[in-house]
């Protein structure tokens, strides 16, 4: 510790905040003659004198110092102090003050700093959303050598998302992304995820002719619609996390993909294939079911709002009524462009079962699906033995689990006892508000008994609006054979 050091935090404990404030003003010929390490030390312990009083004025003047060095715990400190402003907490509101500070932040920080801020102005978490910014803190921080900058600022040409579409920017900066040094090519054939990246984009490399092969790494965990659609020269697919989400449409198109490939689309497609049956006059066509409960995350990112009364990202949603179910699978099909299946009416609601979009499944399609026919029956979905596959009173402590924890059915399907109750959707297709056309739940739940937890288990309700509390989720169904599933085998 240095003279200085020691005489600030004296004149400090001594004389008080005001005395330490006039000696960093009095000392600043001294200040400067330090070494940038000895500055930075004494910065830091001003900076911090000022955020104990409270005084975020003089912070940011010590702050804007451009003499002194900006190292990581500085920069953090003008993350929180642009924050506090931006929230008005505990300071009077004052967006002009946090605007500057990132500002500061745009120009002065280093390329971690400038992704992180491209990543707030993307959302809109602690600063006014605003995607060209966004843009401009993603192209300093790729040029500073941050891949997963060059990779989210590729995404943003590719969409034309607070930057002018274009393909050839989107594949220099996906290039740059891939790139042992920030260099471009004209082709990718290797498209290599940056570690860190929790998310591909919709529609993120469709129609990239040249990719050949894809290595995920770890971090991924959802791949959204139309990603790689139409990369016909794609073979391969390399991924390190086993429990990641791939939308349905992730690979439309891609005719080319080797037999691993092939195996990883179907068994980490976030849907799987259930073929129809005919038996004794009752018959149902093929279908595709979630693999997952709809978890609070998915519910959020599509809802806005997350109801549920045990929070988590990977927990199952729950405290939902029909009405909500129905309302999701709309904006959900909307949101990948297929056609809603459910249509709100003054005297209720009804299901249009020809949409190719998302819906509740009927109860002989969930019962087929939890049974799987073909490979045999089980008093539970996926076992004879109830903690083998399900979340009950018997071992859930009280509390629903994230989903795809126990073991899955011969499908590949989770949870489809235990956990929380599912909502079906009325054959009929018709629900009417003065509550004909019953609602069945199935599956039973975490508090439920293990009785309660087999396939042939039911419960009735039917008012659509109507919630069953943090014990009802549900999944969800698409048709088999639309435009989106030309490839659907005819199985069974």
């Amino acid at each position: 510790m240095t003279k200085l050091q020691l005489n600030l935090a004296r004149t400090y404990e001594e004389r008080g905040y005001d005395a330490a404030l006039s000696f960093w003003t009095e000392k600043q010929d001294e200040i400067k003659s330090l070494s940038e390490q000895e500055r930075d030390d004494l910065k830091k312990m001003m900076l911090r004198y000022c955020k104990i009083n409270k005084d975020e004025s003089s912070a940011l003047t010590i702050s804007q110092d451009r003499d002194s060095p900006q190292n990581k715990e500085i920069v953090s400190f003008l993350f929180e102090l642009a924050r506090i402003y931006n929230d008005g907490k505990s300071v009077d509101k004052n967006t002009v003050k946090a605007e500057r500070l990132y500002e500061m932040l745009l120009e002065g920080g280093d390329s971690d700093d400038l992704y992180k801020l491209g990543e707030m102005y993307k959302s809109g978490d602690g600063v006014a959303k605003n995607d060209s910014k966004a843009a401009e803190c993603f192209k300093k921080s790729a040029v500073g050598g941050n891949k997963l900058a060059a990779y989210r600022l590729g995404e943003m040409y590719m969409t034309g998302c607070g930057v002018e579409k274009s393909r050839t920017e989107a594949e220099n900066w996906y290039n740059a992304a891939n790139a042992e040094k920030n260099v471009y090519s004209n082709t990718i054939s290797r498209m290599v995820i940056p570690d860190g990246l929790a998310r591909i984009g919709e529609g993120a490399f469709e129609n990239f002719e040249n990719i050949r092969s894809i290595v995920l790494p770890l971090s991924v965990k959802n791949i959204g619609a139309n990603a790689f659609k139409d990369c016909k020269n794609l073979e391969s697919i390399s991924v390190a996390n086993e429990k990641i989400i791939v939308n349905t449409d992730a690979f439309k198109g891609c005719e080319n993909l080797n037999d691993e490939a092939k195996m990883f689309v179907e068994k980490f497609s976030d849907m799987v294939f259930v073929s129809g049956f005919e038996n004794d006059g009752d018959s149902i066509p093929s279908f595709y079911i979630a693999k997952y409960l709809v978890t609070q995350e998915l519910y959020e990112s599509v809802m806005g709002v997350n109801p549920s009364f045990f929070k988590g990202e990977r927990l199952p949603v729950e405290n939902v009524s029909f009405r909500l179910a129905a309302l999701f699978c709309n904006k959900l099909s909307e949101k990948h462009g297929i056609t809603p299946c459910y249509t709100f009416g003054y005297s209720g609601l009804s299901c249009n079962f020809k949409a190719n979009g998302y819906r509740l499944p009927t109860v002989t399609e969930w019962r087929h699906a939890a049974r799987n026919k073909s490979k045999g029956y089980f008093s539970y979905s996926g076992s004879d033995i109830v903690d083998e596959v399900a979340w009950y009173a018997g071992n859930s402590e009280g509390r629903t689990h994230s989903v795809g924890e126990k073991k899955a059915n011969a499908l590949g399907i989770y949870d489809m006892s235990g956990n929380v109750h599912e909502l079906s959707q009325p054959f009929g297709g018709f629900i009417y508000e003065s509550g004909e056309g019953h609602i069945s739940i199935l599956g039973g739940a975490y508090n439920c008994i293990d009785t309660e937890c087999v396939i042939s288990a039911m419960k009735y309700y039917s008012l659509p609006d109507k919630k069953r509390g943090n014990r009802t989720g549900f999944r969800i169904v698409r048709n088999c054979g639309d435009t989106h599933y030309e490839k659907c085998e005819k199985k069974g």
